[in-house]
Parts: C-alpha cells; sequence; structure tokens
C-alpha cells in the first residue's frame, strides 16, 4: 500500500481513481508515489481530476 500523508492507499483505490479520471493506472501509481508524504492527500485526488499525469 501507498503511504500518503499518514494514509494507507489501497491499489484498487487507485486504481478507481485512475479509471474514475481516465487516466492510466501506471501514471496515478506514479504520481502518488512522487507525492509521498510530502503533500495532503487531496493533492492526489485534485491533479487526478484535471487531468494531470506524469511524463513517461
Amino acid at each position: 500500500m501507498q503511504n500518503i500523508c499518514g494514509v494507507d492507499v489501497s491499489k484498487d483505490w487507485l486504481r478507481m481513481l485512475a479509471h474514475d479520471n481516465g487516466l492510466p493506472l501506471v501514471a496515478v501509481q506514479q504520481l502518488a508515489e512522487e507525492l509521498g508524504e510530502r503533500e495532503d492527500f487531496g493533492e492526489l485526488v485534485r491533479l487526478c481530476e484535471c487531468g494531470w499525469s506524469l511524463p513517461s
């Protein structure tokens, strides 16, 4: 599980976040890893909702 700002995030939740926002799962996983504990949990959701993804 990912740990974002003290919240354990399951792969299923990341998969749902990716699906709901039309993003590849790998991009959402990379973004969650990149943000890690440095950002608040809502930032991951906000970035995904805006269609932001990490470059390949």
